[in-house]
């Protein structure tokens, strides 16, 4: 049906909303069409015809229904997508390189493979970024990223384009794009996809166990890379954390190279001595040099049957006041939602304006909360 709608032959503007069973690969969709609705998941169809009583045609796509269905689900609740669709051609693109398998790195391609199947990833000489793969129904589905310092010089339009000789000639590509990314948006337009409907998609992995939450891995950034924590980097770090004035809103004193080496042995263990956190962490390296500038943490609980992350950064003196924290932060948090943290939290002083900076450009909002003097962020 999918298919069918990237081609211009929709269903009926019937204002029905059809039950179907859940498609092959990882995810579940509530995807809407001209007055429409599929719902693709296990789920009871006498529960969503109780859950969406009443008249609206739109009701499918109300938050309050979609959350109840993530819930139904044991699932979280993805973003709503504009689908967009266009058709692969015959001219394979000399803009584009790579394809292969290798392990992710980049968040983008991190979250690709957790929604698609078969992904490759490509490059351009821009530091773009392209991932293709098997989604929804097992359509096939592009993304694209483009580096922050080669925004709005026509890149992504080439990506997306480009994205269209990685296909059969005739076989549909599917684009899914938030509608507050108008640049993505106008940029996918410019390229020749036309929109389909919309979707929101449930990752049906997306509700771990705390038993099962993975090992930190690594990340990257347009600007920096997330290195898994080693015992080794304790002679490094002690170097770069020496700063007194590093601790001054987060306690503690400088450490020397043996104490870090025995709080790393500690950390890279992954996880409490009882079991009831999962610990991550990660060194944060410049991407061009590979030179350290901090380091990044998580500690994953379950609050009540939901896993919450608890966040922390640290950036060396020297390299303050350039975003790292804010991009490795993002990063980081990008990498523990896809995982299936239910939440984010971070705990900071109120008077580490630096911090808390970082964590209103992370979507963290400050609560009434505190502890040991420190305000609870939430989001």
């Amino acid at each position: 049906m999918l298919r069918e709608a990237a081609t211009g032959r929709f269903p009926p503007a019937d204002g029905l909303v059809e039950v179907l069973p859940p498609p092959p690969g990882p995810v579940d969709a509530v995807v809407a069409l001209t007055a429409h609705h599929l719902i693709a998941a296990d789920v009871d169809p006498d529960w969503v015809r109780a859950a969406l009583k009443g008249d609206d045609v739109g009701a499918p796509m109300r938050a309050d229904f979609l959350a109840r269905f993530g819930e139904q689900l044991g699932a979280s609740t993805g973003m709503l997508d504009v689908v967009l669709a266009a058709f692969g051609h015959a001219e394979p693109s000399g803009l584009l390189t790579g394809g292969d398998g290798g392990e992710a790195v980049h968040p983008r391609l991190a979250r690709a493979r957790r929604y698609r199947r078969d992904v490759r990833c490509f490059q351009d000489r821009h530091g773009g970024l392209l991932t293709i793969g098997h989604g929804l129904a097992g359509r096939v589905e592009v993304s694209i990223e483009v580096d922050e310092e080669a925004r709005g010089r026509g890149h992504g339009l080439a990506l997306a384009r480009a994205a269209l000789g990685l296909v059969s000639p005739g076989e549909a590509v599917f684009a899914q794009v938030s509608p507050g990314n108008v640049t993505s948006l106008r940029c996918f337009l410019a390229a020749g996809y036309r929109p389909v409907g919309a979707e929101v998609l449930f990752l049906r992995t997306a509700r771990r166990r705390l038993e099962n939450w993975p090992d930190a891995v690594a990340l990257a950034g347009p600007r920096v890379q997330l290195e898994p924590l080693a015992v080794h980097h304790a002679e490094e770090m002690a170097a770069l954390l020496h700063d007194p004035d590093l601790y001054r809103f987060i306690g503690g004193r400088p450490a020397t190279t043996e104490e870090l080496r025995d709080r790393y042995r500690r950390q890279v263990a992954g996880r409490s001595p009882d079991g009831r956190q999962r610990w991550c962490n990660w060194v944060v390296r410049h991407r061009h040099d590979g030179r350290a500038v901090g380091t990044v943490q998580a500690t994953i609980d379950d609050e009540t049957d939901r896993l919450t992350a608890e966040v922390a950064w640290i950036i060396t003196s020297d390299h303050q006041r350039n975003g790292y924290a804010r991009e490795a932060a993002q990063v980081m948090i990008a990498w523990l939602l896809d995982c299936g943290a239910d939440g984010i939290i971070a705990h900071i002083h109120p008077q580490h304006e630096a911090s808390m900076a970082v964590a209103r450009t992370v979507g963290l909002s400050a609560t009434t909360t505190a502890v040991d003097g420190e305000v609870r962020w939430e989001r």
